[in-house]
């Protein structure tokens, strides 16, 4: 991923960014801030928003003070990109043994930089969004509403799952909104904008909004309940009895009440595996829904992918439909026996 300031006049600074996995492009984009250190961590916070397709990420910074404000947590200007930009880093870390972060430092003035069309075209697109052609006084209402929030976009920091699916506003509902709308299903359509939002029938959402509801939150691919042990309780008090019986009578240890038990019995149970249900889960790994999602969505279905693209959010309505899930509540579990 390279991160590099775009030569537009300043202020307001300008940083793009390129990232690259062997010799395809991935995605680029730009931000801007006040300042030109400020421009360059936006840019850097919203390329790692995308930067989950390989174990091995090299980031490539045209100034060495960046990685110095990136890795200082004490008080100062850039301390909440600082922050963003951390808790970012450790996602990516976390989620494998094998991912690693690796930084390098370039120099603009070398010869032969990748990429110079690409942040050519991110330089003329942040012109045109500091110093629009048109000024305000001779646009339409809805235009200068709708450049309002083009500038908006640009200058928030898009970190989360919520910025995946909203594109830079051109007066049409986002890729990913137009594929939810043309299954012309309001109930899919719905749950579609629920789980952008973290507001859906899943754990997430009971944890933090509904505290105490006591909400089921277990998958129903998780194990079952183990079964009550076998026999009555008038048998296990006779069985208690033969062998207090028979210790009083010789004063040796009596054996182990499992001693007699088949072999199968005899065993420790192992712990019971449970999976919640999550988004992630339901999406992307519950085996009970292995035949549709492949059906669907392919074999390797992404997040960029599904909340990102027109495909993704027409195929996230048909997964639902075909599964059932992430539409309502899960039924309560019934009670162990």
């Amino acid at each position: 991923m390279f991160i590099r300031i775009l030569t537009v006049p300043s202020p307001p600074f300008a940083a793009g960014f390129v990232i690259r996995k062997g010799g395809s492009l991935v995605h680029s984009g730009s931000a801007l801030a006040p300042t030109r250190t400020g421009a360059l961590l936006q840019a850097l916070l919203q390329g790692l928003t995308y930067a989950s397709f390989s174990n091995e990420l090299r980031i490539f910074l045209p100034d060495r003070s960046i990685s110095e404000s990136i890795f200082t947590t004490s008080k100062h200007p850039f301390l909440f990109l600082s922050r963003a930009l951390i808790d970012q880093m450790i996602l990516f870390l976390s989620a494998h043994p094998l991912h690693t972060i690796i930084f390098h430092r370039y120099s603009v003035k070398w010869a032969g930089l990748p990429d110079k069309s690409v942040f050519q075209e991110l330089t003329e697109r942040a012109q045109l969004a500091v110093f629009p052609l048109t000024p305000h006084s001779l646009l339409h209402p809805k235009d200068v509403l709708l450049q309002d929030l083009q500038e908006e976009y640009i200058q928030t920091i898009r970190a989360g799952q919520v910025w995946k699916s909203i594109t830079l506003p051109d007066g049409r509902p986002p890729p990913f909104i137009q594929g939810a709308l043309s299954r012309k299903d309001r109930r899919t359509f719905a749950a579609a904008i629920q789980l952008t939002t973290r507001h859906a029938f899943d754990k997430w959402y009971s944890d933090h909004m509904r505290r105490g509801a006591d909400d089921n939150n277990v998958c129903p691919c998780s194990e079952p309940l183990p079964p009550s042990p076998s026999g009555s309780s008038h048998s296990d008090t006779l069985g208690f009895n033969h062998l207090m019986a028979e210790f009083l009578a010789t004063h040796s240890p009596p054996p182990s009440p499992r001693g007699n038990l088949p072999r199968h019995q005899r065993q420790r149970p192992r712990p019971r595996r449970v999976f919640y249900n999550t988004i992630n889960h339901v999406l992307y790994t519950c085996p009970l829904h292995t035949s549709p999602r492949r059906r669907i969505f392919g074999l390797r279905p992404s997040e960029d992918f599904i909340f990102g693209t027109f495909e993704g959010g027409s195929q996230l309505g048909a997964f639902q439909r075909a599964t059932n899930r992430l539409l309502r509540p899960l039924p309560p579990r019934p009670d162990p026996p």
